[in-house]
This record gives structure tokens, sequence and C-alpha cells, in this order.
């Protein structure tokens, strides 16, 4: 897709486990690409910060538990990769995080991950029309209603 995307998301997932239909990230991948958005994947906390620093990622959904560096940690990291002074003016490296929990775990990783300013956390199973609308609500938070320049 190269320069033409209007948004770049970085969708992170566990490993995928035997198919019992499309996956999420699939799906708003299938949905989203038409549109000009180019997505990033990633399966560990490792590489979804990798992707972060190599890419200007304006919207990241990260799964809590991510191998190797969990969901929080990834949290913790942007945060700090925010706070290093940068050589020339640039945009956050991520101007969005949606944290996707566990159920069971929801309310409890939620006051930690707005303390790293995370923009929500959603339950898992991911409902992807509430991903979607949790999505468009970022881009007019955070960018006016309009794609990122």
């Amino acid at each position: 897709m190269g320069g033409d995307s209007k948004l770049n998301l970085l969708l992170t997932h566990q490993e995928p486990s035997p198919p019992q239909g499309q996956a999420w990230y699939q799906t708003l991948q299938q949905l989203l690409t038409p549109l000009g958005v180019r997505t990033f994947e990633a399966t560990s906390g490792t590489q979804a910060v990798d992707l972060i620093e190599r890419h200007p990622i304006h919207l990241a959904v990260v799964d809590s538990q991510l191998p190797s560096i969990s969901g929080i940690n990834v949290l913790q990291l942007i945060q700090k990769l925010q706070d290093q002074p940068k050589p020339k003016p640039a945009t956050k490296l991520v101007a969005t995080v949606i944290l996707i929990a566990p159920p069971q775990q929801t309310q409890q990783l939620l006051h930690e991950a707005l303390k790293f300013n995370a923009f929500t956390v959603l339950p898992e199973p991911v409902d992807v029309n509430l991903m979607l609308e949790v999505m468009a609500r970022a881009l007019r938070r955070f960018h006016q209603n309009q794609w990122p320049a």
C-alpha cells in the first residue's frame, strides 16, 4: 500500500488457534484496507514494539496477553518512547491504543491501562462492530474526525 495509506493500524493478537471462522483482525483488515488503512500485525509484544519503532502508527489494538512482552508492558514502552526527546518535531509514535483483555480482567486492567494513556479496554472475544465504533471515536477525538495527516 505504501505512501497512499491514510491510517496506519497495528493489530496485535495471540498466535491463531485452529480455524473456527475468520478472526476479528482478519475481518478488520478486509473492511479497512479498501478505505486506505494500512495494517501491521504482531503476535508478540516484541514484534509490536519493533513495528512501533519503525512505522508511524496512528491506532494500535494491543492484546493484553501477548507473549514475550505483555500488552500492559507494550503500553509502558510506548509511553517511554513518547517521552523521549526527538531530534525533530514529530507526531506521536502511537496516537491511540485500545487494549484487549479477557472479560474477567477487563476492570482490573482498565485502571492500569489508563495510567499509560490507553484509549479504552475492550473484552475478549472482540466484537468487530464495537471495535469499529471505538476506532471511529478515537479518530473523532484525536484527529478531528479526519484521516491523520
